[in-house]
């Protein structure tokens, strides 16, 4: 095989067996396909500058880079910098610099996620306002006390007035009710696996891309142009009878009447994950920021301190709980008390995006009708 001989992409998808490609069809999400047939990733098809292409190799296949944020002299790479000038970075006279996509998601642009703009966290560790808003009920005894140390016991009833009835007049002291949790950080990844992102330097200049291209075909750019024959994934409403072969493979997946209309894949500010039984092809789902609700919330109690010492106050204000002259405490509660405790937390939402880096996804509306296999 002749490892310098250019072919096209069409051929380099039917013969690689390293590379990947997206595609919007069969059944009803995305769908992730793979070459499995035997061409070397030296095979060069001609892509097209700031194309991105998932590769499963460790290395660059010539003419392409490695997403990684690597700095480029504009001099030798002046097409893809036409393209992509400092949307990733580079000083806009000498450099410039490719995504970085490592450790990161590729999310369709929106509006609110500009190309080249990243965020997300890999792990997110929860502030007080961020927990729900809830309390804790108190639970005592109904009967007498008998035991007079509130070590290991709970409220009783007593000969002393210790309760009084309604709301609360002021507070006790803060380190009577004892903190719960080690505020530890979650793990805030989707399931994934990593993959090798590369970005074609060499290839067509992307003013129509779509000679090798399958119908229904999604490729990555780094750039905001759509090119002739293509559509960005936004989930424009188009209408059958001017793309009789493009509803013929997506049908209504993503949206339409299906009578006149019909609508292409929708990933502004979303990943595309691969399909399964729980996540059907068009299926949407996940959200950018999540409000945990007091079932979310892990199961956990509160111990309250005490002291064993006895009491030398009348008043609970800035208190807290002592050994009493008659038995006001109980081995066992049977009983629920009042509302002793003050509400926690102010339930505001929390990140929940993982680390991405905004890029165009792009749908082929105009190429080749693909076979099935």
């Amino acid at each position: 095989m002749d490892k310098n001989k250019k072919i096209s992409r069409r051929e380099f998808l039917a013969k690689a067996g390293a590379g990947a490609a997206l595609m919007a069809m069969s059944g009803a999400g995305l769908n992730w396909l793979a070459g499995t047939k035997t061409a070397y990733a030296s095979d060069i098809y001609q892509p097209i500058v700031g194309e991105i292409s998932m590769f499963a190799g460790n290395f660059a296949p010539q003419g392409w880079a490695i997403c990684d944020g690597s700095v480029l002299h504009i001099s030798q790479n002046e097409v893809l910098f036409q393209l992509i000038g400092t949307t990733y970075g580079g000083d806009g006279q000498v450099t410039f610099q490719l995504p970085d996509l490592r450790g990161r998601a590729a999310m369709h642009v929106s509006p609110q996620t500009p190309l080249g703009s990243s965020g997300g966290v890999e792990s997110v560790t929860l502030k007080s306002s961020e927990m729900p808003a809830h309390t804790h009920d108190v639970y005592g005894h109904a009967s007498w006390g008998n035991k007079n140390s509130p070590e290991g016991a709970v409220w009783a009833k007593s000969s002393a007035s210790n309760y009084m009835e309604g709301g609360t007049a002021g507070n006790m002291g803060r380190s009577e009710v004892k903190m719960a949790g080690e505020g530890l950080p979650h793990d805030n990844m989707m399931p994934y696996l990593p993959i090798n992102f590369v970005i074609a330097l060499e290839g067509m200049y992307p003013s129509v891309m779509n000679a090798d291209s399958y119908l229904g075909e999604i490729r990555l750019v780094a750039f905001n142009m759509i090119p002739n024959g293509w559509y960005a994934c936004n989930g424009a409403i188009l209408s059958i009878q001017n793309n009789t072969a493009l509803f013929s493979i997506l049908g209504t997946m993503y949206g339409g009447n299906g009578s006149t209309t019909f609508a292409l894949p929708d990933l502004q500010a979303r990943v595309p994950v691969h399909y399964n039984s729980n996540y059907p092809l068009g299926y949407k789902g996940g959200e950018r920021n999540h409000t945990l609700t007091v079932q979310e919330l892990p199961a956990h109690n509160h111990s309250i301190s005490a002291t064993t010492t006895a009491v030398d106050t009348a008043s609970p204000v800035d208190a807290g709980f002592g050994a009493t002259p008659v038995s006001a405490y109980h081995h066992t509660p049977d009983v629920k008390m009042g509302d002793a405790l003050l509400p926690s937390g102010s339930s505001q939402p929390h990140e929940n995006m993982q680390p991405y880096l905004t890029l165009n996804y792009l749908i082929c509306g105009a190429g080749i009708f693909p076979s099935r296999s």
